[in-house]
């Protein structure tokens, strides 16, 4: 059986150079790994599973809890299978966070994201999509993109005028999918966002229609969606890192964009760039005659989150809380618990997990005790200034109004992350 995708996107120039994504830590966001996958034997550098709440797991054992993650891995890192080639970079490693489905999405993705935070990943893949913008969740993604880490995202499945977070965040790469004609499907998603920087997503296409790949218990799969070319894509970078050692993330994101073909002017609204062409953005990075990179390294970061201090603090709750939110906790103001992920404003600059974590009990406290209820944090993020409170909801409706909460969002938004 063929694979079509690989040779639409040229890896045999890659191969024939010996390039494999060797020494490359890819971060993948997904429903686990199959790690006994005869193609991806070995290549789980790193696994953590976390459950419905956001703990992570007492049963740690590499697997994956559906089959979305073991399809998405083999496009990135899985090995031929009876001659038939399967993943872009075989020579890579991935860590791996079985984040979904079910449960307290949004709590399992954060979880999921703090405990990548702490792997030298230099490409980060979240295979799932949440409907609509959120404020925390983009603020979790902004501390990779600040350590240089490529963060890559699948636009969304539901077509034209929709997206999903974290891909229409401004400085992630969303990728959409094209098929095997070269037309952007139905099902792909855009929308054009008024803001300056990245106003039209998904930036870049790839194959995402009938993709061959691994088959969590063994064996391959076909599968759709713009997952399937968002790990393309992630596969790709993987490569191209190899290959051009010293450019930095954002010197690779601009050549993968630059070297983009277009499509014919029917589409030219679903995309920004255009398809990816992994063989041009080499040449871009490593030059024609392998001169050296064509790019200027940065002397300071080389993106750096405006997040925390564009987003204006308000004492409204509608306008620091998810609607949802919101919605949940004025429906009926008694003393039923609810959840809340509070994104905390720090009290020093230079303040410590550990010191910012003891002042947030301290202040959950105090507040808890001036005003009787009940109100308790349930798991802390320190890396992200995240907190997850549980409390009565007319305690947690006043709570979130105090300045130290920069933003509120519920723990159960929609019923599951989407996976693409």
């Amino acid at each position: 059986m063929k694979n079509w995708s690989v040779s639409e996107l040229g890896i045999k120039h890659f191969r024939s150079r010996g390039i494999t994504g060797k020494g490359i830590l890819v971060g993948h966001l997904d429903s686990g790994v199959d790690a006994a996958h005869p193609s991806l034997r070995g290549n789980v550098h790193a696994f953590a599973h976390f459950n419905k709440n956001g703990i992570l797991s007492n049963d740690q054992t590499i697997r994956d809890t559906g089959h979305h993650g073991t399809h998405t891995a083999g496009i990135i890192c899985g090995r031929e299978i009876n001659g038939t080639a399967i993943g872009a970079a075989p020579g890579a490693k991935l860590c791996s966070a079985a984040v979904i489905e079910g449960g307290k999405t949004v709590v399992r993705v954060l979880a999921g994201l703090e405990w990548m935070l702490d792997q030298p990943v230099r490409i980060l893949l979240v295979a799932l999509g949440l409907p609509g913008y959120h404020p925390i969740l983009q603020s979790a993604i902004n501390k990779f993109i600040e350590k240089g880490v490529l963060v890559i995202a699948p636009v969304g499945n539901a077509g034209i005028g929709h997206s999903r977070s974290p891909a229409n965040y401004p400085k992630v790469l969303a990728v959409g999918a094209v098929d095997a004609a070269g037309s952007v499907p139905r099902f792909s998603a855009s929308e054009k966002f008024d803001r300056g920087a990245s106003p039209l997503k998904p930036e870049v296409l790839a194959p995402g229609t009938f993709i061959l790949s691994t088959k969590n218990g063994g064996g391959v799969e076909v599968r759709t969606g713009t997952s399937m070319a968002a790990a393309q894509v992630t596969g790709m970078t993987a490569l191209l890192m190899e290959a051009a050692p010293g450019a930095a993330s954002d010197e690779v994101c601009t050549a993968l964009k630059k070297s983009a073909k277009r499509l014919l002017p029917m589409y030219s609204d679903r995309y920004a760039y255009g398809l990816i062409d992994p063989v041009g953005a080499w040449e871009l990075l490593i030059g024609k005659e392998g001169s050296g990179p064509t790019f200027v390294r940065p002397t300071g970061p080389c993106l750096t989150s405006d997040f925390l201090n564009s987003f204006s603090i308000n004492r409204n709750i509608s306008e620091k809380t998810d609607p949802r939110l919101r919605a949940h906790l004025l429906h009926k103001m008694d003393g039923a618990l609810v959840e809340a992920v509070l994104l905390f404003s720090v009290k020093t600059e230079n303040e410590s997990h550990a010191d910012w974590k003891n002042s947030v009990q301290l202040f959950v406290d105090e507040f808890h005790a001036m005003n009787g209820g009940l109100l308790r944090c349930r798991l802390f993020m320190p890396a992200f200034r995240i907190v997850i409170v549980e409390g009565e909801k007319w305690l947690i409706s006043r709570f979130i109004q105090h300045p130290r909460v920069l933003f509120a969002s519920a723990t159960d938004i929609s019923s599951a992350a989407e996976m693409w």
